[in-house]
């Protein structure tokens, strides 16, 4: 899909950043409206948020704190290339470094302001838009998205090559849930995966969306699965080596009693 970065016109004095490279590569949503007014909405140690409702999200990104970010335009044509959507109704959940900065220094700010050096790095982001419509232009292959929800996860260096700041995520949407696996070995920063689901009004799963923007039906994005999948910790992968010799060993021990007593039986 294209860059998330919004692109007005020149007259609105605009300054748009760009964090990643390649035609369709994913940027986190920042414009000069793009702003964060309230407290951090996530602790420090988590990277799971509150979507409203039941619905929730985890960034796989922890240690940093996350705003909810609001476009302050009517209609905002620039901040997803396909579609229009209420503002009011959708939020950039961004995990930011503040690399020294004070919390403060995040509101009162637009986030097209933030990067750069000395400053806060914004280093993923949760979108949440509810649809009104399509862009003109549109040559995907929906017809109609008013009242959907796309929701899509972003990450700093989307496909820049540089090292990406997390390798696994979660969404909960109206009680499903949904697992960033990297099944087929796909990264969450990969160019070809689209980390875009779409919802209907309703809240069940239509698909995902692919790079130009058209629904792949009924499936989750690629390297998602749906459900919940634990994730052991680092500290336990690396005890399965030696469990499973510890297993071989047991098994190579019982054959030869079993064997023994077989014999005495004869």
């Amino acid at each position: 899909m294209n860059s998330r970065v919004s692109r007005h016109s020149a007259t609105l004095g605009v300054i748009a950043v760009l964090f990643a490279s390649g035609s369709f590569a994913k940027g986190i949503g920042v414009d000069e409206t793009l702003v964060c007014p309230s407290p951090p909405i996530a602790q420090m140690a988590s990277g799971q948020i509150s979507l409203g409702g039941s619905n929730s999200a985890n960034s796989g990104v922890t240690g940093l704190p996350a705003w909810a970010c609001n476009d302050t335009m009517a209609m905002d044509t620039g901040a997803i290339p396909f579609f229009t959507f209420n503002n009011t109704t959708s939020t950039f959940n961004t995990w930011v470094a503040l690399n020294g900065q004070p919390a403060s220094y995040v509101e009162t700010n637009p986030l097209s302001t933030l990067q750069g050096a000395g400053l806060v790095t914004l280093v993923s982001q949760v979108g949440v838009y509810q649809l009104t419509g399509l862009q003109s232009g549109y040559s995907g292959n929906l017809t109609s998205v008013s009242g959907d929800y796309e929701v899509q996860f972003n990450y700093d260096n989307y496909g820049g090559g540089g090292p990406c700041p997390a390798s696994h995520a979660s969404l909960m949407w109206s009680g499903s849930t949904w697992t960033f696996t990297g099944a087929g070995g796909v990264g969450l920063c990969d160019l070809s995966s689209t980390n875009d689901f779409l919802f209907s009004s309703t809240g069940s799963l239509l698909g995902y969306l692919n790079t130009s923007g058209s629904l792949v039906s009924a499936s989750p994005p690629p390297g998602w699965v749906r459900g919940t999948v634990s994730t052991p910790e680092p500290a336990t992968l690396a005890l399965w080596p030696a469990a499973a010799l510890l297993m071989l060993l047991a098994r190579r021990r019982r054959r030869p009693a079993l064997l023994t007593r077989g014999s005495r039986q004869r």
